[in-house]
């Protein structure tokens, strides 16, 4: 069985801080830990939680590399289960960011500067690493109410002028 990891937006609005963005992993295999890396280069990470998925409940962040690096473009979080083992299906994290300028990024989970993400297998504690999916997010401009107002307005009046 091998493990697949996800993301759930593919679209996010420019230079917008406290956007988020949930981690999903599919397979099901039993895993005992979860070392997280995953670097983005959509805007600068302020916030990582891998403890309101699938290892909520009584499960811990391991002490160590924890923690936002790379100016926010890499996070890296280690989350241990106290004891056994939980499916790996589900919710694995959610990230904050602040985004930047509009275009095309993209995040990774595989080639981070700290390697891989690793969810550890139980009872076998083999190291499996997911293959993930279509990581692309669009930030995109969005105009600004008064804008919006403006062209509603401009499509009025053209309306009322093509009336008379």
């Amino acid at each position: 069985m091998s493990l697949f990891i996800n993301i759930d937006t593919h679209y996010l609005p420019a230079y917008t801080p406290g956007q988020v963005v949930h981690v999903y992993v599919s397979g099901g295999e039993e895993v005992a830990g979860l070392n997280l890396n995953i670097s983005t280069d959509a805007g600068t990470i302020t916030h990582l939680d891998a403890l309101s998925g699938i290892f909520a409940g009584g499960n811990a962040t391991v002490p160590g590399d924890t923690g936002i690096y790379d100016e926010g473009h890499l996070g890296i979080v280690y989350v241990a289960t106290v004891a056994g083992s939980v499916p790996a299906s589900g919710l694995v994290a959610t990230v904050w960011l602040d985004t930047g300028a509009p275009g095309l990024f993209s995040f990774d989970f595989v080639d981070t500067l700290n390697g891989p993400t690793e969810f550890i297998a139980w009872p076998s504690v083999e190291v499996l690493i997911p293959t993930q999916g279509d990581m692309t997010v669009q930030v995109a401009s969005v105009p600004e109410p008064s804008a919006l107002a403006l062209l509603g307005l401009g499509g009025l009046l053209i309306l009322r002028k093509g009336r008379r």
